[in-house]
């Protein structure tokens, strides 16, 4: 059995949710894992597992619903001198202690020295490579955005053994790479994957930006029976909107069935109604190329609709064309988990540093 140290991007949940995925396969095959994760990320793994170390994590900085890149990288540098020297110091007390024959991330940026300094194997699994690792069509416009996002993926680290990129989309890999990523479907949580998908009547809305609150009042005016979570809205119904308290179960139920979903560009939420069946109206985050990318490939591939800024004659597209986005989603439903896919490559590696 291995020892094997992860870690974990706590930004957000879309990290933590997949990484507990495949933590439960590694402990269900009897390895040891000891987790390194920050602020969203710590608070969620920490409720399942005692083995979790909180560390320094980035901080994102907005600007309204815009991601203001040059204010995250000065709140970064600023709040991250003394925070960075006690992370390396966990982490490498961490390592002599606990001796791991493996290091996993899953876009943390600590866990990857462990290979330089310790000469450990390391391996990467996470979403965000697919924009330094291959080839993807955008609109021009977006060029100043790809070039920032691909900017801070490439210097997140870049000396991983080998690359394993989840996604629901699946560009051409570039040359330099081929032999270092590998692009599989998306990894998703126990929970979806024992829900029984239905088709009910309802809209599902997850959204917490403004610009989704727009999307909120579009479907207002549609009369269209909507479910919606992530609003600060007492729980109860209001008009044709029912708004709900936050609920791991009861938002997965009402996934499961319903009709189609709004929510933003996040990838973890997007590869789960995918999963379940479910057409998707997206509202990406501007500036935030990896939801806008998300938001494209969506639409490229016939799957839903995107706006940047939600509007009406485009939500009453997205309605009227559900039938025909369904169809494109049967089409490619063996895409749309990746699990064993995953699971079964990691039981190979981890077989062959025991030999």
């Amino acid at each position: 059995m291995a020892r094997i140290i992860y870690g974990v991007q706590g930004e957000g949940r879309g990290h933590s949710s997949r990484s507990k995925i495949i933590i439960e396969h590694l402990l269900d095959q009897g390895h040891e894992v000891r987790i390194l994760t920050s602020q969203k990320g710590y608070a969620y793994l920490s409720q399942f597992y005692d083995d979790v170390t909180a560390i320094m994590g980035l901080k994102f900085v907005f600007d309204g619903d815009q991601l203001d890149v040059l204010k995250t990288l000065q709140k970064n540098l600023q709040d991250g001198s003394t925070d960075a020297g006690k992370t390396l110091k966990a982490l490498f007390s961490g390592i002599k202690s606990f001796d791991p024959h493996l290091a996993i991330t899953d876009f943390e940026p600590f866990v990857p020295y462990a290979k330089t300094l310790y000469n450990l194997p390391f391996i990467s699994i996470n979403h965000q490579h697919v924009i330094s690792h291959y080839h993807l069509e955008y609109p021009y416009r977006w060029r100043g955005d790809y070039l920032k996002a691909r900017a801070v993926v490439d210097n997140m680290y870049w000396f991983a053994d080998h690359y394993y990129v989840t996604s629901f989309f699946f560009p051409e890999v570039r040359r330099r790479f081929r032999r270092r990523s590998s692009l599989v479907g998306p990894i998703l949580r126990r929970e979806v994957l024992r829900q029984k998908r239905a088709k009910g009547d309802h809209i599902l809305i997850y959204a917490t930006t403004p610009e989704s609150r727009r999307a909120l009042e579009l479907a207002q005016e549609m009369k269209a029976p909507c479910v919606a979570y992530g609003f600060e809205e007492p729980a109860g119904r209001r008009g044709n909107i029912t708004f709900k308290k936050p609920s791991t179960r009861g938002f997965l139920r009402d996934a499961a069935e319903a009709r189609a979903i709004i929510t933003n560009g996040g990838y973890t939420l997007m590869s789960e109604a995918l999963y379940l069946g479910k057409p998707v109206y997206s509202i990406p985050i501007g500036s935030q190329f990896e939801q806008m990318m998300n938001g494209y490939y969506l639409e490229k591939l016939g799957y839903g609709l995107f706006d940047l800024e939600p509007r009406r004659e485009r939500l009453r597209m997205f309605l009227d064309g559900l039938a025909y986005f369904r169809k494109n989603i049967r089409r490619d439903r063996d895409r749309f988990c990746s699990n064993q896919e995953l699971f079964a490559e990691l039981d190979r590696l981890i077989a062959d540093l025991n030999r």
